[in-house]
């Protein structure tokens, strides 16, 4: 350490060889010592300059050499904007920037070119393009020099996945000057990139032709797989408006050409199994439209919308199937995430005002504008609205039968049914509420009436079958995809559709429960997902329906009821408690004593949690007459969880227990010790001092100290404060109970 301190860097660097390879050893304790030397190595002067000579020393341990890179991109992270206290100097930096130019010169000859990259990309954060023009020289010229294919070699392969991550970097900066700094790249690289991009496509063009198995490179796919990434950022972001760039609206007319070869090459070739730069290239492509589409609508003129969406249309069909048909691999994880990116893609064209009919454009673009507007128009006259919802519906929003199977054994996992928390789900979503907004509002909602009465004609049963039914029997999946719709669109509907009518539609799927549903039946599905029907709706639920919503609440609840209709049941139960709490039809329900018995079954802790928060929240509204010893033992067993560290769980019981000993009468002596019991163990574990309580009932010093306890714990000790002044709390609630509030002791 004292030679590396010493003005002389080659002192330094048999110094920072020795660290790098200590920490790359097998010793922890000397590993230690060596993260130790490099922290007071990081603040040297010139330390990311002997990392980068580390890294290019061909004759030093490979994973030296790696940790060297990974090393120096962390250095300057914190040093180059003095983040850390210490500040590079400008000649650092400007030496540090050399010797990074000089590496990617010989970038296809060196290891690791990622982690290079990321320390590239670090000082592109902090100076490119405007304190680092060298940089943009160096890979323009990297890029011209690729006159053919025999020049797409390592070298033209590194150039190319360099300017895909700074012009990645630089599609993160937000403020006002990178983006015209972008603009200007946009304009330096557009011709260079176009012209090695387009004599890729051609040469994979040719291979087709003339020799298919040529494609089964996968070095050909990785080029392509950068190239395209480098065309997409600079499109999307290197232009305000790409249309108004000569060449510009031809480069997005090229890109979909080569996203429609790629697709005809999975159906044709083995390639999207068998090659994994195919699979990404593919996939990239796919979600670079949407954004794309976004934010150049306009430059779509020429490749016609209408197309496009007819190509994402047919992507959601074609890899759509396997989604249903295989268990989750890497494969069906592909198919997925082609199927998310065309419904990002239809989303985006279909909300978007330059495709809309009617919409207004300047004079300039007023002709391109009107050319969308047809295209959007004819493409939507020959899918049908009414086509592409069942298209989106089937594939997003109708679960395989094996996720069905895994939520129906494990329904805590996911209260609101399979699915519900995923990507896919989310995607569709925002495409059924663009789609059910106007201009198309009128046929979306036609369709679905159609729907309507289609599943009202014939109602479910309880041992209808997930997938295939014969007819007239619809399958479960088609009935949860129709009460999905109702919840995703009820915005839309509200106006058109009365609740006593959305009631009727929904009751057949409540009496299933009384047709003696299994636990596992499929058809368990749809009065979970009626559950969060009701809570979309429930803003318009007239006071005469507020009744029968909470009966048929109640009956959810029944312990004979399946788990996870039970589950469901608390969310809309809760809503209904926010929203009428003032009604009397809560007297005539027992819903708080449900809830406990459910409080009873479940075992992970975010549903005890939430149990007894709508337990004490349903208190309010629905008092309970007594609480059961089996309730007790519940109590009971949960303190012993929270003792073992989950104290949310124990303020949540011990919230519960203040509002039960306000509103039960009356309290039974049982109940009563319970909840001392409990208060005196949160004094003893949460550290309050000794007490001295020898009556059944707690005292005025187990309150006094509980109280000083509380007050004293500080910031450090935030969660035994919290506690402990529940714990207060319940103590100064059983004070107040008098004795004729005690129910008298049972005989024996």
């Amino acid at each position: 350490l004292d030679a590396a301190r010493q003005p002389a860097a080659a002192d330094a660097r048999p110094v920072v060889r020795e660290v790098l390879e200590t920490a790359t050893g097998s010793d922890a304790l000397q590993r230690a010592h060596a993260l130790k030397l490099h922290q007071e190595l990081e603040q040297l002067e010139g330390y990311a300059l002997l990392l980068l000579e580390a890294y290019r020393d061909p004759t030093a341990q490979p994973k030296g050499r790696q940790l060297a890179v990974m090393t120096c991109k962390h250095v300057i992270t914190r040093n180059w904007s003095g983040r850390n206290g210490y500040r590079m100097s400008d000649q650092e930096k400007k030496s540090t920037k050399d010797t990074v130019l000089r590496l990617i010169s010989s970038a296809g000859e060196l290891p690791f070119l990622t982690e290079l990259a990321l320390v590239l990309r670090r000082i592109c954060r902090f100076d490119f393009p405007l304190n680092w023009a060298e940089l943009g020289q160096h890979l323009l010229g990297e890029f011209q020099s690729i006159q053919g294919p025999e020049h797409l070699n390592d070298r033209g392969l590194a150039a190319i996945k360099l300017l895909h991550h700074v012009l990645k970097e630089q599609s993160t900066k937000r403020l006002p000057r990178d983006r015209n700094a972008f603009y200007q790249l946009g304009e330096t690289f557009l011709g260079p990139i176009g012209r090695v991009w387009g004599m890729l496509a051609q040469m994979l063009k040719d291979s087709q032709r003339n020799n298919p198995a040529a494609l089964n490179n996968e070095r050909i796919w990785e080029q392509s797989r950068y190239l395209d990434g480098c065309f997409m950022l600079l499109l999307c972001g290197g232009f305000g408006a790409l249309h108004e760039v000569v060449g510009g609206s031809t480069c997005v007319a090229n890109l979909k050409e080569k996203f429609v070869f790629m697709l005809e090459l999975s159906k044709t070739t083995e390639l999207v199994t068998q090659s994994v730069y195919f699979r990404k290239n593919l996939k990239s492509v796919s979600k670079w439209m949407p954004k794309l589409l976004e934010k150049q609508p306009l430059a779509f003129a020429q490749a016609n919308v209408g197309t496009i969406l007819e190509t994402s249309a047919k992507v959601i069909e074609t890899f759509g199937a396997p989604l249903k048909q295989q268990g989750a691999n890497a494969f069906t994880h592909f198919c997925e995430l082609l199927v998310y990116n065309s419904v990002e893609t239809l989303t985006k064209a279909l909300g978007c005002p330059a495709f809309r009919p009617g919409s207004e454009f300047p004079e300039s673009s007023s002709g391109l504008g009107q050319q969308c507007n047809q295209q959007m128009s004819t493409f939507l006259a020959g899918a049908g609205i009414g086509n592409l919802v069942d298209l989106v519906s089937a594939h997003t929003l109708e679960w395989p039968a094996q996720d069905l199977q895994e939520w129906l054994a494990d329904p805590e996992d996911q209260i609101a049914g399979p699915g519900s928390a995923t990507e896919l789900r989310k995607a569709a979503t925002s495409f059924f509420q663009v789609i059910s907004k106007e201009p198309l509002q009128g046929p979306f909602l036609q369709h679905l009436a159609q729907h309507f009465q289609q599943q009202m004609a014939s109602p479910p049963g309880a041992q209808d079958p997930y997938i295939q039914a014969d007819a007239p029997t619809l399958p479960v999946a088609k009935r949860d995809a129709m009460l999905s719709l109702l919840s995703i669109c009820h915005d839309a509907l509200k106006p058109h559709l009365p609740f006593e009518a959305l009631m009727d539609f929904l009751m057949p799927f409540a009496r299933l429960l009384g047709q003696g549903l299994p636990q596992n039946a499929p058809a368990v599905l749809l009065p979970v997902r009626m559950c969060q029907v009701l809570r979309t709706w429930h803003a318009k639920l007239p006071g005469s329906m507020v009744g029968p919503v909470l009966q048929m609440l109640e009956d959810f609840l029944d312990p004979r009821c399946p788990k996870a209709v039970r589950l469901a049941a608390m969310g809309p139960v809760a809503d209904m408690a926010s929203a009428f709490p003032e009604d009397m039809a809560w007297c005539e329900r027992n819903l708080t004593r449900s809830v406990l018995n459910l409080l009873m079954q479940v075992q992970s802790e975010e549903f005890i949690w939430k149990c007894l928060n709508l337990a004490t929240m349903l208190l309010k509204v629905c008092p309970l007459d007594q609480v059961d010893d089996n309730h007790l033992r519940c109590f009971r067993q949960i303190w012993q969880v929270t003792l073992a560290g989950t104290d949310f769980v124990g303020g949540a019981l011990l919230d519960l227990l203040v509002e039960l000993v306000a509103s039960v009468r009356p309290l039974s002596q049982n109940f009563l010790f319970c909840s001392n019991e409990i208060a005196q163990s949160c004094s003893s574990h949460y550290q309050a001092p000794a007490l001295n309580n020898s009556s059944g009932l707690s005292s005025a010093a187990l309150a006094s100290d509980l109280d000083g306890a509380a007050d004293a714990g500080g910031d450090e000790s935030y969660t035994a404060t919290a506690m402990l002044k529940s714990g207060h709390g319940l103590v100064a609630a059983l004070q107040k109970v008098s004795q004729a509030h005690i129910a008298p002791q049972r005989a024996g």
